[in-house]
Formats: C-alpha cells, structure tokens, sequence
C-alpha cells in the first residue's frame, strides 16, 4: 500500500522556497551588465570578470556559480559564457531584451512582495 508520502515530492515546495535567490542572481547579474560584457566573447575567467565588473573576486564567483546553476551561463573549462537563453534575452540591445522587465520587477514589485504578510494583516 502507498501512503501520500511515497507519491508527493517535497521538491516544488523547495523550487518555491529558493525562487527569490534565483531571481536575485538574475537582477544582480542584469544590474551590472553581466551577459552584456559576456555576449559575443570566448567567454570570460572569474579573474576576469571581476575586473570588468569592478568588484571583488569572491562575490564575482558566487554570482557567476548562482547564474550557472540556473541556466544563464555555461562553464567551458575556466570560461564562463552566456547560455543561448541569456544570450537571445538579457543582452542590452538585442530585439528582445528582457533587461528592462527585470529591473523594473528587482526595483518597484520585489520590495512591495517582501512586505506581503504585513499588507495582509493590516489591510
């Protein structure tokens, strides 16, 4: 006999739960133009890269990692380039540039939502 456990993955609850971290690397990578400086090149180091952001080498290698696990960067060898998701929709310039969507979500709505359970109990 199956009970409900055996059937039901506690997987959807943890996709849910870390949603935000995946969307934070996305408007962060956006913010500092990180497919953009990626897009059209052999790639990139985290050496490199860190100098061309102008930031610090470990945050560049967390940030990089994060956007590699979720699908908008690939790493060839200690390269790291956009994936074909990244490079059709959040290069700056490029016919569907889906840059503005996401900072607008990062800059006016996240703030709001973080604030959720507080407008639903006041009203």
């Amino acid at each position: 006999m199956h009970t409900a456990r055996d059937q039901v993955s506690p997987l959807p609850l943890m996709e849910l739960s870390i949603g935000f971290w995946s969307f934070k690397a996305l408007a962060t990578a956006q913010e500092l133009d990180l497919f953009g400086r990626l897009s059209g090149t052999d790639g990139h180091t985290i050496d490199e890269l860190a100098e061309l952001l102008g930031v610090d080498l470990r945050p560049v290698e967390l940030l990089v990692t994060a956007c590699a696990s979720i699908g908008l960067l690939e790493r060839r060898d200690a390269r790291y380039v956009n994936s074909a998701l990244a490079d059709e929709f959040l290069v700056p310039g490029k016919a569907y540039d889906f840059g503005g969507w996401v900072q607008m979500l990062d800059r006016r709505l996240y703030p709001a939502w973080g604030r959720l359970t507080e407008a639903v109990r006041t009203n």
